[in-house]
């Protein structure tokens, strides 16, 4: 339930994606919805700026082009695909380059 190295639980993370893409400030969410500090919301919003790109690139390798859907929608093919635990490791591969050589 839990990405590597975020803090928020998958279900939480899907729930600020929906938010922000519905208009919602990250100062909103921060100040009345999720009481946190607002860099907590800022890095996590980073963090969805960079892995939708990449869950609808993998999403489109994985079924030979499909339209992109909704993230969680692509992340339960992915995992019906190739399984969590490799899903987890390409991320990680993903966001940490250099610790792989």
């Amino acid at each position: 339930m839990v990405m590597r190295y975020c803090r928020f639980f998958w279900p939480c993370l899907l729930a600020l994606n929906n938010a922000l893409a519905e208009g919602s400030t990250p100062y909103h969410l921060a100040r009345h919805v999720w009481h946190v500090g607002f860099g907590v919301i800022k890095r996590a919003a980073g963090l969805l700026r960079r892995l939708v790109p990449w869950v609808e690139g993998l999403h489109r390798e994985l079924t030979d082009g499909a339209p992109a859907q909704t993230l969680e929608r692509m992340v339960k093919i992915i995992t019906a695909k190739l399984g969590h635990i490799q899903l987890l490791q390409r991320w990680y591969r993903h966001r940490y380059p250099l610790r792989f050589c």
